[in-house]
């Protein structure tokens, strides 16, 4: 009888386990799922000055906002044409940043909650804010994330 006591004990222990992790990942979510969007408004503002800032010291970049869920950041060469595109499409649902470079490419930024605010991720690792700002224009001038 004890090893049947035993065995309800850890099949129960493990229930909770579940339970409790289920919880953190709704918890989690919904917090994502508030925050996001505020940090998405943040980012397309910052890539918008950040290629004014570019241009003034030089650079030939352009920022196309496609629609309120799609930003482009455009490098043109001295002659204006394109010489390359990351084109950044928010999703709410999940909520990520999918980051088309290339037929053969895509990033994505990520959320991750803490405490009431969210941390960075690029390709799943953790990131500041300054290399996610800083990313689209990386890329497109040739270091590697």
């Amino acid at each position: 009888m004890q090893g049947l006591t035993s065995l309800l004990d850890r099949i129960h222990a493990e229930e909770q386990a579940r339970q409790t992790e289920a919880t953190r990942f709704v918890i989690e979510h919904k917090m994502k799922i508030a925050l996001a969007p505020r940090k998405w408004n943040e980012l397309k503002r910052q890539w918008q000055e950040t290629c004014v800032k570019l241009n003034a010291s030089g650079g030939n970049f352009r920022y196309d906002e496609r629609s309120p869920d799609e930003v482009a950041v455009v490098r043109l060469n001295s002659e204006g044409v394109v010489i390359g595109r990351v084109v950044l499409t928010f999703y709410l649902d999940i909520p990520v940043i999918i980051c088309d470079i290339s037929l053969h490419r895509q990033d994505r930024i990520g959320f991750r909650p803490i405490a009431d605010d969210i941390v960075w991720t690029l390709n799943g690792a953790n990131q500041p804010h300054t290399v996610i700002v800083e990313y689209p224009f990386g890329v497109l001038s040739g270091l590697k994330f």
